[in-house]
């Protein structure tokens, strides 16, 4: 079972957390929003994602233009990366 985050859980973030914790390959340790969340995974620390080695896969589900730098944190921090389309808006951002 792969250890799992959620980082955004607006419109799409609600959805992609529905299937994750339905999905027996994945077990849900966190989900990062900025304001808090009533479900029993929240956390408002993104650290403890970036610091959990327990975690190997990270789902990017934030708004389009932090696409890029939150793949790019979770990859610098060693984490798979599932992101919501697009990555950026314009070429020159990536």
């Amino acid at each position: 079972m792969i250890k799992v985050a959620l980082i955004g859980y607006g419109y799409w973030g609600k959805k992609l957390y529905y299937y994750i914790k339905n999905n027996s390959h994945f077990n849900l340790k966190y989900v990062y929003a900025l304001t808090k969340k009533n479900c029993k995974e929240f956390t408002g620390d993104i650290n403890k994602i970036w610091n959990d080695e327990r975690v190997k896969a990270v789902v990017i589900a934030t708004p389009i233009d932090t696409h890029y730098c939150m793949v790019k944190e979770a990859l610098l921090n060693g984490k798979n990366v599932l992101s919501e389309k697009p990555l950026a808006l314009k070429t020159k951002n990536v």
